[in-house]
This record gives C-alpha cells, structure tokens and sequence, in this order.
C-alpha cells in the first residue's frame, strides 16, 4: 500500500462516520418527533452534507492514484482537513437520537457548526483548485466562491425565509455542478 491508499482508508472511515451520523439522525428525528416537530431546514441540511460527503467521497476515487498526499505531513494534514470538516458539519444537522428538544430549535443553534465547516470545505476545495488549474479564472470557481458565501450566510442569519432560499439554491446548484463534473470527466 501507497502513503496514497492509507490515507484514502482513513478519510473512507471519517466520511463514513458522517453519513452515519447523518442517516441516523435523521431517521431518529423523522421517526421520533411529533408530527408538529417536523421542520424541513434540518432535512435539506441534511440532504446537503450529504451530498457534499458523497461527491467528495466520489472524487478521491477519482485521484487515488495520487502519492503526493504522503510527501510531508503539512500536506498530508490539509488533505484529511476536508474529511473532518465534513464529518463536523454533518454530526450537527441532528440532535442525538432521544434527545428531546424542538428540531427547528436545534438546527437554528447549531447552524454555525452545520455551515462554517462547509463553507471551509468549499473554501480549501477553491485554493486546490486553483493550485492544480494555475489560475483563480475557471467557471468551477464561480460555484466553490457561491456556496462558501451562501454557507456563511447560513451560519450567522437566523432567518427562516433566507434559510429556505439559500438551502434550496445550494442544493439545486450543488446537483448542477456535480452533474457537469460528472460530464467532463465521462
């Protein structure tokens, strides 16, 4: 094994422990909760830390092949930063199962644990971007800038309706971009 493919089985662990936290707590607040509890926030956060952990997942698969990850510990740290900002984010879009609690309540306090962590996400994704194409000029930038703006807009409104406008944009985006990468590369 490769310094490349130790990494990738800690970063496939991290990620994996996300989406768990993610299914299980969804599921438990779908499931536990009264009807009137039900908010949608939580749901489409959820559905967003999702599908960042899912594409990003995907990706390392697609530069495994890399050896560069285990060159010095600077990079190698940058490199599992990612994973652990995602993991972050989604152990904060659910309270833990059986805790009581109104669910729009939690998603509002813990907003800046769901979103800043994203927003680095995206952020560290731009800088690597950039790094590998050589340039800030490239129409991929335009989305990884968007959503870290509309993710720290997230994290620090306690607006409802703002919440619902950007959640949506983010998901319907995130979906668009993952759809033309995934376009590119076939």
């Amino acid at each position: 094994m490769n310094s490349s493919e130790h990494l990738l089985v800690l970063m496939s662990i991290i990620l994996g422990l996300g989406i768990r936290d993610l299914l299980v707590g969804g599921r438990a607040a779908a499931i536990d909760r009264p009807r009137e509890d039900l908010a949608l926030l939580p749901f489409l956060a959820g559905l967003l830390v999702l599908l960042a952990t899912v594409q990003f997942w995907w990706y390392l698969f697609i530069v495994a092949n890399r050896d560069v990850w285990g060159t010095n510990f600077f990079l190698f740290a940058t490199v599992l930063l990612r994973p652990a900002l995602l993991f972050l984010s989604a152990a904060s879009v659910f309270p833990p199962p059986g805790q009581p609690g109104n669910l729009a309540d939690h998603y509002f306090r813990n907003r800046g644990f769901i979103y800043l962590p994203l927003a680095a996400f995206e952020l560290h994704n731009l800088v690597e971007s950039a790094t590998n194409l050589g340039t800030l000029r490239h129409t991929a930038h335009i989305f990884h800038v968007l959503f870290t703006i509309a993710c720290v807009v997230l994290a620090f409104s306690s607006s409802r309706n703002w919440h619902r406008v950007l959640l949506s944009l983010l998901l319907v985006s995130a979906l668009i971009f993952i759809g033309v990468f995934s376009l590119r590369l076939t």
